[in-house]
């Protein structure tokens, strides 16, 4: 059995890319109640996967120190438009297609 998401993890880790890039219809097919969870409160469940990642390369790896990881969402199929979005998306993990020209923390 393969685990594409511990070989990707510290494939990227060895090449000091300290990310994951995580496919949210596997996360559906693999634990729906975690989709949803995510999807409903990401504020406190992307945490739980970053942290959770950064577990797995503490178990499969020797190294001290370990940077931390980003977990990075893709394959959303919920797609919206700023002018879509509503109250019910307040606090919710939204996809909005487009080019981000500046960020700032709120």
């Amino acid at each position: 059995e393969t685990f594409i998401y511990v070989e990707r993890l510290r494939a990227n880790y060895a090449l000091g890319k300290y990310f994951l890039q995580v496919d949210m219809s596997h996360l559906q097919q693999f634990d729906e109640g975690l989709y949803n969870n995510l999807i409903d409160n990401p504020v406190k469940f992307l945490p739980l996967l970053e942290d959770g990642a950064k577990e797995v390369l503490d178990f499969t790896t020797n190294k001290k120190d370990l940077h931390d990881i980003q977990v990075q969402l893709i394959g959303f199929d919920r797609h919206s438009t700023l002018r879509g979005l509503g109250s019910q998306d307040i606090s919710k993990l939204v996809n909005i297609p487009g080019i981000i020209i500046g960020a700032s923390r709120v």
